[in-house]
């Protein structure tokens, strides 16, 4: 009886080790974060500063296919229903953080195709210098923190992004910026991050 209140114990124990681990790892893996920004050569980022900014995203999972997760805008919930939203979502949030560091920046259709001259040359006609155009990849992942406090198991978020600066003049891009988190990030976390990016790229 002694010996199996001791093994019971032992078990518990291992159990308790693996959950402080398992936390341990979710907490490392929540605060990384890999933001790079290449600019081509010759193009000096203080004229995106006082340029016209158009802006398009899209958003897939692991497996590439479309998606949109209102999860992005609620703190990790699963879309469910007339919850779902389209990738205009995504771009707004970004949009919203660049009206708020003073860039002008306009949201424009998430079908915009950047092989077509006549798309590129469409948003040059309309004013624009410069086309931004998004790729996020969503991810769901699992948080044992989460569902200890009463929150969700599951959740999803962006994994990766990839943002294409587009001269409208030329066609060429000028700019690439990625970027990838150790666990997806709401949208919002995403758009500051990006945003910010920028501002440092900008001021130097």
């Amino acid at each position: 009886m002694k010996k199996m209140a001791v093994i019971l114990g032992l078990c518990a124990l291992m159990m308790q080790g693996c959950a402080v681990t398992n936390l341990a790892g979710q907490a490392i893996r929540s605060g990384m974060k890999d933001i790079e920004f290449n600019v081509t050569n010759g193009y000096d980022m203080n004229k995106f500063s006082h340029s016209r900014i158009a802006i398009s995203t899209t958003a897939a999972n692991e497996s590439g296919n479309n998606i949109a997760a209102f999860a992005m805008l609620m703190g990790g919930k699963r879309p469910t229903g007339n919850q779902k939203v389209t990738s205009n979502v995504y771009t707004d949030m970004i949009l919203t953080e660049f009206l708020k560091k003073g860039f002008d920046a306009r949201a424009i259709s998430d079908t915009l195709d950047l092989n077509d001259p006549n798309d590129i040359d469409s948003y040059k006609q309309k004013g624009f210098q410069i086309i931004v155009k998004g790729s996020l990849k969503i991810d769901t992942s699992t948080s044992t923190w989460g569902a200890m406090t009463g929150g969700d198991y599951a959740y999803s978020g962006i994994k990766e992004f990839t943002l294409k600066g587009i001269d409208t003049t030329s066609g060429r891009i000028i700019f690439i910026v990625t970027g990838s988190y150790g666990n997806p990030k709401e949208a919002k976390t995403v758009a500051t991050d990006i945003a910010e990016a920028f501002s440092k790229k900008i001021n130097g």
